[in-house]
């Protein structure tokens, strides 16, 4: 989890670890970039997926690396935030989005304001 974390921290400071280029900037936009539309709605970039979250202060937009059984990297620019998530449920709904959407991006957005 914490290399996970790290890797969201890379794409999130634009490609700079520590004040160090270590992936070009370009990269890092042009990846997280939509460059797909998935049917039943969705976009995705190169390995990057798109997501719009809807807060009451407005949409709040992410980019997130996904795996199977519940691995994801979800990356919230606006935010400076990077979030985590390392489940097992491999034979079930992901239900990652609704944790985020209903309980981490409210109480985020109470805190902020």
């Amino acid at each position: 989890p914490r290399d996970m974390a790290r890797l969201g921290l890379l794409y999130l400071n634009g490609g700079e670890w520590n004040g160090r280029r270590v992936v070009p900037r370009e990269w890092v936009e042009t990846s997280t970039q939509p460059h797909a539309s998935v049917p039943g709605g969705g976009e995705y970039g190169y390995l990057w997926w798109r997501s719009t979250f809807e807060l009451d202060a407005g949409a709040v937009e992410a980019f997130s690396a996904i795996g199977w059984g519940g691995q994801w990297i979800m990356i919230f620019p606006e935010l400076d935030m990077v979030v985590v998530f390392t489940g097992g449920n491999y034979a079930g709904e992901d239900p990652v989005e609704q944790i985020v959407a209903r309980h981490l991006l409210p109480a985020v957005e109470e805190l902020n304001h």
